[in-house]
């Protein structure tokens, strides 16, 4: 990440890196691309290690609140995105008799849905 002439990397390259980062995250996770998803990790952790010296000069505030905003609704989609993945991932795998054995929860984290209502009609 590129910084300033003092060496603050400043919030609106901060908030850029943050936005581009979540945004290939996004794409990885709809093509289900995982060394890109692999590789966001280490891009995310250095964005938000940079962010934590960074001061906001208040003339670029409004620019670099835009910018937030905008790497908030990539956010969004990448969370909406993984939770998409992880249902299709259970179903699929109810569908084939295999239980969920861990989850978020911990283990014995059980399957919502059972292999019975997976049946096609027809």
């Amino acid at each position: 990440m590129q910084t300033t002439a003092n060496g603050d990397p400043g919030p609106h390259r901060v908030a850029l890196g943050l936005r581009a980062t979540l945004e290939r995250l996004a794409d990885a996770l709809t093509n289900v691309d995982l060394d890109t998803l692999l590789a966001c990790e280490s891009e995310m952790a250095s964005t938000l290690a940079a962010s934590k010296d960074i001061t906001i000069d208040p003339a670029s505030r409004a620019e670099t609140a835009r910018e937030l905003l905008a790497a908030r609704a990539a956010l969004v989609r990448c969370s909406r995105l993984g939770a998409t993945l992880a249902d299709l991932t259970r179903l699929s795998l109810s569908a084939h008799g295999v239980g969920q054995t861990y989850g978020r929860h911990g283990s014995g984290a059980g399957l919502a849905v059972g292999v019975h209502a997976l049946e096609a009609k027809g």
